[in-house]
């Protein structure tokens, strides 16, 4: 199957020093080939068999820099999302260096060990809703959505996956009438996230990661969209120059800080045209556009309708 692991990791911080990993044992038993079968979207069904918040410190709180796990074959989908930074994950002997704000996405069949330390949320799921007898594999799901999930990446906001991982892990401990229901929905926001990510990330090559500095400045964008924000403002947020950080941040994402900006804009924008009554005259400067006239030239250029348009032709009252 795969041979004992004996081989030196580079350290995730990049400055030089390696782990040297003593042999550990291969998986035991042979992982069996394993059907690739269709899941049509209405059919993604996901449902947790065990999570938790996973933290690589012994007993005593210390960190444990000379341990790694046991390779094991992977039974279930799993998803690990690493909150801190530290340690290297290892899926079918290609190595991670484990940064805050990666995930990794195993897929059943795939051999998996990680050098610790680090701390993670991690769950086991079933994506057809029909959890296997113990000891037995998912078959190997594919759709649009699951195929362009890698196994490993970084996300572009580490808070928003924080927070929704954070609220399924106490649905988890302390369920309620209905908690079952809800984490099925929660973990297909989570799914979607990783979507959104994915798609990002092969735009930007499959190569890059965003870093801390654009992460922090699309949470500022997100916090001040509706204020007069100039470029000058975001880069000082990240404590940048406005030229370092505007190429900084166009390299990463693929468009203008400015641009964001109103693409952020224009996203809030809609939601209150349908889920609200607010007139025109209100929502625009909501947004953060300097007047209505303004607001609805953007609006069309970027939707092809007036923003009374698109009102008409979606909102359900």
């Amino acid at each position: 199957m795969h041979d004992s692991v004996n081989r030196d990791l580079a350290a995730p911080s990049g400055d030089g020093r390696r782990f040297h990993l003593a042999a550990s044992p291969s998986v035991e038993r042979p992982v069996p080939s394993l059907p690739d079968l269709d899941l049509p979207l209405d059919h993604l069904s996901p449902t947790i068999a065990v999570m938790s918040l996973h933290n690589s410190r012994n007993r005593k709180g210390q960190l444990s820099l000379d341990r790694y796990t046991q390779p094991r074959a992977v039974h279930l989908y799993e998803i690990e999302f690493f909150t801190q930074t530290g340690g290297v994950a290892v899926v079918d002997d290609c190595q991670y260096p484990i940064s805050r704000g990666d995930v990794r996405f195993h897929r059943p069949g795939q051999i998996v060990w990680s050098h610790v330390h680090y701390e993670c949320y991690a769950m086991r799921l079933a994506l057809d809703g029909r959890l296997p007898e113990p000891g037995a594999y998912q078959p190997l799901f594919h759709n649009t959505y699951l195929d362009a999930i890698p196994c490993f990446m970084s996300v572009s906001s580490p808070e928003s996956y924080a927070r929704l991982l954070d609220d399924m892990l106490r649905l988890w401990i302390n369920p309620q009438p209905g908690s079952e229901l809800l984490l099925k929905s929660k973990t297909l926001e989570l799914i979607c996230l990783l979507y959104k990510d994915a798609v990002q990330l092969n735009v930007l090559g499959g190569s890059q990661r965003l870093t801390d500095t654009v992460t922090r400045a699309m949470d500022y964008i997100a916090a001040h969209f509706c204020e007069p924000v100039r470029l000058t403002d975001i880069a000082a947020a990240v404590n940048l120059s406005p030229y370092h950080f505007h190429r900084q941040f166009t390299r990463a994402v693929t468009m203008t800080p400015l641009a964001y900006l109103t693409r952020v804009r224009i996203e809030q924008a809609r939601e209150l045209l349908l889920t609200t009554r607010m007139p025109v005259s209100e929502i625009a400067p909501a947004c953060g556009f300097e007047s209505p006239s303004y607001f609805t030239r953007v609006f069309r250029g970027l939707t092809g309708q007036t923003p009374g348009m698109f009102r008409r032709h979606r909102q359900l009252f």
